[in-house]
């Protein structure tokens, strides 16, 4: 008798145990609708609860494991995507710039008119042309002819000017990744022969429009055209003092504006100069080898300026840096206007970061 009473106790013990282990079994016991309810002896309350709660606590680490592994496969696709794009507009660009290259050298050799057959490179009658170009006293007297073809030679100031500060900045002393060839020949090169050498440039360059790029490590010339991210009062001076850059760079294109424009408006008809002026260098166009080449020049570098100020832009917050070619070339239409825009880009793009302020952050 007192052995069986042994019995009932453990199966009714065993019976009101179960129900609290469904849960660490993964399962719902399977209670019948027409069954009735029985209390026959209540387990302990604290130790059901706490067997619950770490069940309940391994489902969140669980569900919070597999969140984690979606949204670092979400990261891996965006990565991956933003990747893919970059090569694919690379090989776009660097489609298009052996294609601008290739003809300007078939023009500049074969299809320039005035070309001269015994030196193919330079005519020797557009050495008379330069030779009067580089004579103010001439270029700046009224009527001379030359207006156009001045200020055509003299934007190799300002566009060279222009793609040398935003390619040097990506020679600096800490880089992501190697670039095949030093900018600075190229970049000085360009003064001279305009698009002759920085488009060859960028068939070779890495585009690096992630790069983190410091104030601290540029080169002394190009700091003067940054404007370096500031936190406290006594880096604001020296915030005014690096603008200078830019005002210089704007100084210099109103004095080309103001060489081509005096002459005009000083003379009693501006209209009819400005009208015979702009006939005189359309001929000029159909019989000198340097004044074509060079206006093909300008119209190519300044169409193909928007690919490294593009970049320029992502690397300083301005953009998106995953932001497709398609997506980025309308929001930098401003500073695509030929000549005025890029130098407006280099007055009032954001600051490059300071290596001691993301330090004191730190």
């Amino acid at each position: 008798m007192m052995k069986s009473s042994h019995c009932r106790s453990a199966i009714l013990l065993l019976l009101s145990i179960l129900p609290h282990s469904w849960p660490l079994l993964g399962r719902t016991p399977q209670t019948s609708s027409h069954q009735p309810h029985r209390n026959v002896l209540k387990p302990v309350a604290g130790r059901s609860l706490l067997s619950h709660d770490k069940t309940v606590n391994k489902l969140q680490i669980w569900q919070n494991f597999l969140k984690k592994e979606a949204s670092d496969d979400d990261e891996a696709i965006t990565d991956q995507t933003i990747i893919t794009n970059n090569v694919g507009e690379k090989i776009s660009i660097n489609g298009v710039y052996v294609t601008l290259a290739t003809a300007e050298t078939i023009f500049w050799w074969y299809l320039a008119p005035g070309i001269d057959p015994e030196s193919r490179w330079f005519a020797p009658s557009d050495g008379v042309l330069l030779s009067k170009l580089f004579d103010p006293a001439i270029v700046l007297s009224p009527g001379s002819g030359l207006s156009f073809s001045s200020l055509l030679l003299n934007s190799f100031l300002i566009l060279p000017a222009v793609w040398s500060i935003l390619l040097l900045q990506e020679d600096t002393n800490e880089r992501t990744e190697e670039q095949l060839v030093s900018p600075w020949p190229f970049c000085l090169a360009s003064f001279f022969v305009g698009g002759g050498s920085l488009i060859p440039y960028m068939i070779f360059r890495k585009k690096r429009p992630d790069a983190v790029i410091y104030y601290d490590d540029l080169p002394l010339i190009l700091k003067i055209f940054e404007n370096p991210e500031t936190t406290t009062a006594g880096n604001i001076y020296q915030q005014k003092i690096a603008i200078r850059g830019p005002i210089l760079l704007g100084a210099l294109a109103a004095i080309i504006l103001a060489a081509f424009l005096i002459p005009l408006l000083s003379s009693p008809d501006p209209a009819v100069l400005i009208a015979a002026e702009y006939h005189v260098f359309m001929e000029r166009l159909q019989n000198s080898q340097f004044t074509s080449l060079a206006l093909f020049d300008f119209i190519m570098i300044s169409l193909t300026i928007t690919d490294p100020m593009i970049d320029d832009a992502k690397r300083r917050g301005y953009l998106e840096t995953g932001l497709p070619w398609t997506e980025s070339v309308p929001q930098m239409v401003p500073f695509l206007f030929p000549w005025i825009g890029p130098v407006s880009w280099i007055y009032v793009r954001p600051g490059l970061p300071r290596k001691d302020l993301r330090t004191s952050i730190k």
